[in-house]
């Protein structure tokens, strides 16, 4: 029979022998360099990338790519035989009894069935190994009509049986002759879920879907997510030992939906196929979110969704190449599921985090540092100048009320987008318009808003005061952190050491403000120990906790605490009044920590007569628009 081989079948033949070759060195010592390599290149680059903007990492991973796309380029081109020599072009082969005769540019070549030494087959290609790493190539395609590559395959396999003196090759054990299928290399394993991550279909899915496989990806990911979440913290950062149970919720997930994935779907398909689906995805899905989260900073709220549309549709084709059709009813199975464990994810006091920042522990070294890194700071009130300077200074026939909102902790995003979202229900509650001025401490977003701290504070609230009228307009302070009882809320951001806000400067900054009436909502733990230094017949204080008690729901994968959900989410928008908004928030939290059996966090309010009278005379406008979380 004629054949032609290409250039693809050499680049497989050496890939083949290559294998062969490194199958007979022992495994270690191939295994220890490539480790030693993977931990050399991790110790060089970690420092590298933890400090490095998004756009740096980008360069760096596309000049690695690059650069191994042009070596492989450079090396296929140098190992390329020419054509029509002795493996390129067109070649015949005579098999018969007796042996194999092979006929290639112009050279005839007899090998008798003796001098085989095996027979192997991959994809639709034969090998028949003539040394430890040279064959006889005969690809099996072009047969003659009727001749399938099965049938071609079992006859030379026949043939070398009859023809073997071997005696592990004579007639009688032909069957130990049956066609096998080589096993993946590592590479080719990575190559596959490579191929899943781009979409693409997995080339031998039942093949690759080993158990061993599918526990080394988990295990993968489990570090990967470890790593990043070191780089996440900082240095110094604490390894909580008593959250890594958390993590066995997000294995019961994925074993759940796998299993989901495979009952379901008609026809059925093996729950140990599902399930490497499901984990081959999960390192580019932990290294996305983390990317979002960390790197690309306000983008986040637009690229999760987009990773939720992207594990749609890789669920989706997945799920129609194992089955031949499309699965809409175990798709919609599978995301009716993750949609219950988000909603309750959203509702409990749950993260996978296992580190947690360091704080500032040495009081010499932090009053230095925070000095210094405020006065690198100072560009900031150019910033809270050109906000206030925008606010709408036009009088009106009723108090006008103005919002400043104060996030504490950067390495929390739970805070920023508590304060953001609180301002748009107070602004259409009291009609603020554009007297807005955030300042958010945001490890995602360091531009858009003007930083938290204490300096920026003092100097926003004296501006402000400047616009304000003391004997009418109304001040509403929202500041979201963690707290404690002395009392102290925590501000940080980065590495930068940052001044704490305690009530003491707190208090001093509302006096220099010449500010009057104030409305001061802190959502914190102890944040009622706030309220002996701010209370006065002008002023009211709501607090998310008691002096002495706790409150919940600050973790970092959160959009608002358990105060933040109560208060700005579910009591303002539809409240006739602030007290009644204090009052409901207070039901439904204690509602709530008594369902999950925490202990009360028993928010707190101060109502001063004065200002109580004044919103009285002049209720909140009715919501115009309903702004849900």
């Amino acid at each position: 029979m004629s054949v032609e081989c290409t250039p693809d079948d050499w680049r497989a033949y050496q890939a083949l022998a290559g294998r062969r070759l490194t199958s007979r060195i022992p495994r270690f010592v191939t295994t220890i360099p490539f480790a030693v390599a993977i931990l050399l290149s991790a110790g060089i680059l970690t420092p590298v990338v933890a400090g490095a903007s998004l756009g740096r990492i980008s360069a760096l991973v596309l000049v690695w790519v690059l650069a191994i796309y042009a070596l492989r380029r450079i090396y296929h081109r140098a190992y390329l035989p020419s054509r029509n020599g002795i493996f390129l072009g067109s070649c015949s082969f005579e098999i018969d009894s007796s042996g194999i005769r092979n006929e290639r540019a112009g050279v005839l070549a007899s090998y008798g069935w003796n001098s085989i030494h095996s027979i192997d087959r991959h994809r639709d290609t034969l090998y028949l190994w003539v040394d430890a790493i040279a064959a006889l190539v005969i690809p099996l395609r072009s047969l003659p009509e009727g001749l399938t590559a099965d049938a071609a395959e079992n006859t030379i396999r026949s043939l070398y049986a009859k023809g073997s003196l071997k005696p592990e090759l004579s007639p009688a054990s032909l069957a130990s002759t049956a066609p096998r299928e080589l096993a993946p290399t590592f590479l080719e394993r990575l190559n596959d879920v490579c191929r899943l991550w781009l979409l693409k279909s997995s080339r031998n899915t039942s093949n690759l879907a080993t158990e061993i496989w599918i526990g080394t990806l988990a295990l993968l990911t489990l570090c990967l997510w470890i790593a990043l979440e070191r780089l996440r913290a900082g240095p110094n950062a604490t390894f909580m030992s008593w959250n890594v149970p958390a993590l066995g919720s997000c294995v019961l997930l994925a074993l759940g939906l796998a299993f989901i994935a495979a009952r379901v779907s008609a026809p059925r398909i093996p729950f140990r196929i599902t399930l490497y689906i499901a984990i081959a995805v999960a390192p580019l899905l932990v290294t996305a979110w983390w990317l979002a989260n960390t790197r690309i900073g306000s983008l986040f709220v637009f690229i999760e969704p987009l990773l939720g549309i992207y594990a749609l549709v890789y669920v989706a084709l997945n799920l129609r190449r194992l089955t031949g059709t499309w699965q809409v009813r175990t798709t919609t199975l599978l995301l009716l599921s993750f949609g219950i464990v988000y909603a309750a994810d959203q509702q409990t006091y749950w993260s996978a985090s296992v580190f947690m920042s360091a704080p500032i522990d040495d009081e010499q070294d932090y009053d230095a540092s925070h000095h210094k890194a405020e006065s690198l700071l100072f560009d900031q009130r150019s910033k809270i100048d050109g906000v206030v300077q925008r606010f709408d200074a036009s009088p009106d026939a009723k108090p006008r009320v103005f919002f400043v909102g104060f996030a504490g902790v950067a390495g929390q995003r739970v805070f920023a987008e508590e304060i953001k979202f609180g301002a748009k229900i107070v602004a259409n509650r009291f009609d603020v318009k554009d007297r807005q001025l955030l300042l958010l401490n945001d490890r995602r977003d360091l531009t858009t808003f003007p930083i938290g701290t204490v300096t920026s504070l003092t100097y926003g609230l004296k501006l402000i005061g400047q616009k304000m009228n003391p004997d009418r307009d109304i001040l509403f302070l929202a500041l979201s952190s963690h707290g404690s009882s002395d009392p102290l809320l925590s501000v940080s951001n980065g590495t930068l050491g940052l001044q704490q806000l305690t009530g003491e400067n707190l208090s001093a900054a509302l006096q220099a403000s010449g500010i009057k009436r104030r409305i001061i909502v802190i959502s914190a733990c102890h944040a009622g120990a706030f309220i002996p230094a701010l209370k006065n017949p002008d002023t009211i204080v709501i607090t998310a906790a008691a002096a002495d008690k706790t409150s919940f729901g600050c973790s970092d994968d959160r959009d608002l605490t358990y105060f933040g959900e109560a208060f700005y989410r579910d009591a303002l928008p539809k409240a006739q009044n602030l007290q009644d908004a204090f009052e409901q928030a207070k039901r439904a939290i204690a509602q709530r920590e008594a369902q999950e059996g925490q202990k009360p966090s028993d928010p707190q309010g101060y109502f001063g007569t004065a200002l109580q009278q004044v919103l009285d005379a002049d209720p909140m406008a009715p919501l115009k628009v309903r702004q849900d979380k």
